[in-house]
């Protein structure tokens, strides 16, 4: 299903996870995703500085049209 706008309805989520190093274990992560939601986008990756640093989330605007068809 793609569409070109959001919905009042509709739930975005998004899920922020360390991934693994195994890639079976990403698999089956992104299926049981997957197995629950209508569509599933990957936004990327990030490094984690090791630290608490101060990391300001993307922007809601941003991640709307990130995933918007």
């Amino acid at each position: 299903m793609c569409r070109s706008a959001v919905l009042n309805r509709d739930y975005i989520f998004y899920i922020d996870y360390i991934t693994s190093q195994d890639p079976a274990q990403e698999a089956r992560l992104r299926g049981n995703l997957e197995e629950f939601a209508l569509w599933v986008k990957d936004l990327g990756t990030y490094s984690s500085s090791g630290g608490k640093a101060n990391v300001e989330p993307p922007r809601w605007k941003s991640v709307v049209n990130a995933i918007a068809c």
